[in-house]
């Protein structure tokens, strides 16, 4: 199995983000959709961190002033992660 490298990792974690953000309806560029997303890329390094993995903390700044995290995404791949439903999680 191939490792992830920082900025991959960072992009998988920016995919579900997206994926998430669009479950709750938040909208993008939004003080809450800011807020909530800066908490969880915080999570994710965090997790990434207590598992020795490499992620790429830098990012965080720009995500802290206002960066949206589709911006890190490859423009072909914004909706690479579909939304799953509260239902679709529980049976998986």
């Amino acid at each position: 199995m191939k490792e992830q490298t920082a900025m991959e990792l960072f992009q998988a974690v920016a995919r579900r983000w997206v994926a998430r953000r669009e479950e709750q309806g938040l909208k993008r560029g939004t003080v809450r959709c800011r807020d909530r997303q800066l908490e969880f890329f915080i999570g994710a390094a965090s997790a990434a961190r207590a598992a020795c993995t490499p992620f790429a903390d830098d990012l965080l700044i720009l995500l802290a002033v206002g960066r949206d995290a589709e911006d890190f995404l490859p423009k072909d791949d914004v909706k690479a992660a579909p939304a799953r439903s509260r239902r679709q999680r529980s049976e998986s």
